[in-house]
């Protein structure tokens, strides 16, 4: 007599054999039992399509979240992008308006500060060109007045100081 449990699928059906045993291990016989195996493969099959169909389901609604994420994340850096390829073309006056107040947020602010900054620069610049560029006007025609004035007086000298000569008008026009 075996004191264990025996299971094994037999023409559709589950049989069991088990010992029936007293508190003390002793033998009083055996149950056997036979269960029809088809219901429970019915159910289980609908758990697996039950199972399958939500799996699929959370994972559409996983795919769909994943993509609009995306986009809320993309297009504060898309805005940055588009508006550094329009300094880059020269136009100081783009402003990037930031939308969220995290890394993306604070470099948009960033961004906005150092076109500002480089726009101020760039007037500054500019200004100083202008005021550089008049005072070179003022010192040529200031040059070109002394030279008409005195060329009489004009020599030239050589390197170890040799006296050449007078510079004549036509030479006075070269310098």
């Amino acid at each position: 007599a075996q004191n264990r449990t025996q299971s094994q699928i037999q023409n559709g059906y589950l049989k069991v054999a088990t010992p029936v045993n007293s508190f003390y291990e002793t033998a009083y016989g055996a149950m056997l039992l036979y269960l029809p195996i088809a219901p429970v493969q019915a159910d289980l099959q609908q758990q697996v399509y039950l199972a399958l169909g939500t799996a699929a389901l959370i994972s559409g609604f996983g795919l769909l979240l994943s993509i609009e994420l995306a986009k809320r994340l993309s297009h504060p850096i898309e805005q940055l992008r588009t508006a550094a390829l329009a300094v880059a073309s020269g136009n100081l006056d783009v402003v990037v308006e930031p939308s969220t107040t995290d890394e993306v947020g604070e470099l948009a602010v960033a961004f906005n500060q150092t076109t500002q900054k480089l726009k101020a620069s760039l007037s500054l610049l500019e200004n100083r060109v202008e005021v550089n560029s008049k005072a070179l006007e003022q010192s040529e025609a200031h040059k070109q007045a002394i030279l008409a004035a005195i060329p009489d007086l004009m020599f030239q000298l050589s390197a170890d100081g040799t006296f050449l000569g007078y510079v004549n008008q036509s030479q006075v026009a070269a310098l």
